[in-house]
């Protein structure tokens, strides 16, 4: 997985939080989880290869799993606050 952190005040703390987003490559069910998300509610978007938003939800605990069968083969960017992953979907 490659996780990448910007630039910002707001990112020193993103940088003390322990992201996992795996499998990687995932085929059915794609798990992300932190030790605590940015913001109560955060919104975690995945986005596919045109930039488009595929999916969307709020993070109401710090383990979220989403379906991801019916994507198709390539890579997205998963995003929440100002953390972002990629993942490959077989």
């Amino acid at each position: 997985i490659y996780i990448s952190l910007g630039d910002g005040v707001e990112d020193i703390a993103a940088s003390n939080r322990e992201w996992n987003l795996y499998p990687n490559p995932a085929d059915a069910l794609l798990t992300l989880t932190c030790d605590r998300f940015p913001d109560a509610g955060s919104r975690v978007l995945v986005f596919d290869g045109t930039g488009r938003i595929i999916a969307e939800r709020s993070a109401t605990s710090s383990h979220i799993e989403r379906e991801c069968s019916d994507w198709a083969a390539g890579v997205y960017l998963v995003r929440s606050g100002n953390w972002h992953g990629r993942v490959a979907v077989r």
